[in-house]
């Protein structure tokens, strides 16, 4: 670390001597080139241990890039959020259709009840596995049987009732 603020110390000092010894008879412009030139041999100098460092990490056993590089790992992240995500927009669509369907069958209004859908993949086919439907005070009068029956044959699924 010593050597390393000699050498910068030791530029810098070197670059100041530089300008010093440009005479004022030469022109702002090439006074200006030499300032820049040697304003980048003290800027080459001072990044220097920051590219050793990222050779050591490069080379180490701590690869901090490496999950960003296998390609197939990657595609399979990607189709794996990819289906989570088809799935629970599937399941609300899914849900929401239902419940409009059973409130137009049932004369119900919409605060009347919530249902969930549970949506899984088989061979490439989006499938409803469950449905849950919540009534609520306003579908006491409804029986449930008739709402859990209409919804088992229109999704093909198992249809749970809950009272909420």
């Amino acid at each position: 670390m010593s050597k390393y603020i000699i050498t910068l110390i030791s530029v810098s000092v070197f670059s100041g001597v530089i300008h010093m010894l440009v005479p004022e008879s030469s022109g702002d412009r090439l006074r200006g080139q030499i300032k820049l030139v040697t304003a980048l041999c003290v800027l080459c100098i001072a990044i220097a241990p920051l590219a050793g460092l990222l050779k050591d990490i490069g080379g180490s056993d701590f690869d901090f890039f490496s999950k960003y590089t296998d390609k197939e790992d990657l595609e399979m992240q990607y189709e794996d959020i990819f289906k989570d995500s088809v799935g629970r927009y599937t399941a609300q669509d899914v849900a929401r259709r239902s419940e409009e369907l059973v409130c137009e069958k049932f004369g119900l209004d919409e605060e009347d009840l919530s249902i969930r859908a549970s949506v899984s993949e088989l061979e490439g086919r989006l499938s409803v596995d469950s449905a849950t439907v919540m009534l609520y005070s306003g579908a006491i009068m409804t029986d449930p049987r008739e709402i859990a029956e209409y919804l088992e044959s229109l999704l093909e699924c198992e249809c749970e009732i809950v009272y909420g």
